[in-house]
């Protein structure tokens, strides 16, 4: 890979203190996902320049970004519009002021990939989450399949590209560090049928559901309800879900729930002989087990570990997952997935549609605004998730989203499908079975944990992650069932 350009950056010594390594870490955001690599300026193939006067050789960029006080919200935006009106760059949303020679591309990316405008939100919906209204893209009217920090990466790589006259091996796209399209199919497992009346409860809750929100599905659920008498569950579709994932070459993780302190939560708990039974099946059939943190788990210092713990307590390693009901609100989420030791995070999306709520379409650092540096962890974006589609336009909505992904660049990111959905009682079978329409020639349908190990030694070597240790947690989690030991009581009583 040593014949990839290499890129240097320089910041002008005028730049104050607390920006510069923001925009270096927008910097190499953009090397990771361009696929270059990163040396000193005096080795450099390119040297990009940002602030001051460019020496010879250096390629200026705009530097017009400046830091906003906690709590300040994002200005509105100015519409710019590409010099080359070639169709090859979409109009770019500028929440910075725009130089003459252009916009501050860097401080774009970081604007919109760091998600500091949501510091300053305070409004919480109905599950204590950042309502989308509030958003970048819901109060500026910006399209949410769109991902608009690669957009920005874009206009980059454009601009570099244009200085660039020593190599052909310039890449005429953002080639990424796989050189492959990636999709990290995921499962959040919120229920587990097993008491009688548990899941006759949890069905009239979806038809209830459907009688009151979605008509058109009734018959459905219907049908689906008295299936049970040829013997088949429509609340029990993981084993065939797996089965049929193994067939297209799809590799997938299910996130558990450790924790029931909550109506919210799952209706099973870590204890339970049978949940162990269903853990025990998935990790022999290769599926990668990650912690679901519970509705409470954000709540109180230390609680989220405290669930990994948990889960390693009963033989699973668990690396990474994703928040119960996508609640979170700010980087205390990845200070708590530190203080774990977790190794990746896929929360980041919207509940109500899909789309890209950091405006990336790729797996990257979160930023730590107490330190000013990047989280030792990598978030990867969720994308599109089967609750978050309605409507006779959901299919081309997915499609959309994913093709804005990764069809033109280099992308990796998440789906998430919950596994009752393919029972046909809790959303239309079109939605359902529109995860098997997804999957396009060309990707690679990993684990999340497959996707951050392949994509970490790129993290570390542009100087955003450290460097892979063997002794830590960046290593799989090991996939034996004998890891697995009787358990005495609830382990959990004491979260």
């Amino acid at each position: 890979m040593n014949d990839r350009p290499s890129v240097a950056l320089r910041i002008d010594k005028r730049v104050e203190r607390v920006v510069a390594p923001r925009i270096e870490w927008a910097f190499g955001l953009y090397c990771v996902v361009a696929g270059l690599r990163v040396l000193a300026p005096a080795r450099a193939d390119l040297v990009v320049r940002y602030g001051g006067e460019p020496q010879d050789g250096e390629v200026p960029v705009p530097a017009t970004y400046r830091a906003r006080p906690a709590g300040t919200a994002a200005p509105a935006p100015v519409i710019t519009t590409p010099l080359a009106r070639d169709g090859s760059l979409r109009s770019l949303p500028c929440f910075h002021p725009v130089a003459a020679t252009g916009p501050d591309l860097l401080g774009e990316i970081f604007e919109w990939v760091s998600a500091d405008h949501e510091r300053s939100i305070t409004a919480s919906d109905a599950v204590g989450r950042i309502p989308f209204a509030e958003t970048l893209q819901g109060r500026y009217g910006l399209s949410p399949s769109v991902p608009w920090a690669t957009e920005a990466m874009r206009w980059l790589h454009a601009l570099l590209a244009a200085a660039w006259d020593r190599s052909p091996n310039w890449p005429g796209t953002l080639a990424g560090p796989l050189g492959r399209p990636v999709v990290a199919a995921t499962h959040d497992l919120d229920f587990l049928p097993g008491r009688a009346w548990q899941t006759g409860v949890r069905y009239a809750k979806n038809l209830a559901f459907a009688v009151a929100r979605e008509r058109s599905i009734v018959p459905q659920v219907v049908a689906a309800g008295a299936s049970t008498v040829l013997g088949r569950h429509p609340l029990d579709r993981l084993e065939w879900m797996v089965g049929r994932e193994q067939e297209l070459g799809i590799r997938s993780s299910v996130n558990v729930l450790c924790r029931r302190a909550h109506r919210r939560d799952a209706n099973y708990a870590l204890s339970e002989a049978r949940t162990q039974r269903r853990l025990r099946w998935l990790v022999d059939h290769g599926i990668e087990v990650g912690l679901h943190g519970s509705y409470t788990s954000l709540e109180g210092p230390g609680r989220l570990a405290r669930e990994y713990a948990a889960l390693r307590k009963v033989g699973l390693d668990a690396h990474g997952g994703r928040q119960h009901w996508l609640r979170y609100r700010d980087t205390r989420l990845f200070a708590e997935l530190e203080q774990a030791g977790a190794l990746y995070d896929s929360s980041a999306g919207f509940a109500e549609q899909p789309g890209f709520r950091h405006g990336a379409s790729f797996p990257f650092p979160p930023w730590d605004f107490e330190r000013e540096q990047p989280f030792p962890l990598l978030e990867i974006p969720l994308a599109v998730m089967e609750a978050a589609l309605g409507g006779h336009d959901a299919p081309a909505l997915a499609h959309t989203v994913l093709k804005n992904a990764v069809a033109n660049d280099w992308g990796a990111v998440a789906v998430l499908w919950h596994d009752p959905v393919f029972g046909g009682t809790q959303c239309d079978r079109r939605v359902a079975d529109l995860y098997w329409e997804l999957k396009r020639p060309g990707q690679d349908w990993l684990s999340p944990l497959e996707l951050a190990l392949a994509v970490w030694p790129a993290y570390t070597d542009c100087g955003l992650l450290p460097a892979p240790d063997e002794s830590s947690a960046l290593r799989p989690a090991p996939a034996v069932s004998a890891a697995f030991e009787p358990s005495r009581g609830n382990e959990l009583a004491e979260l």
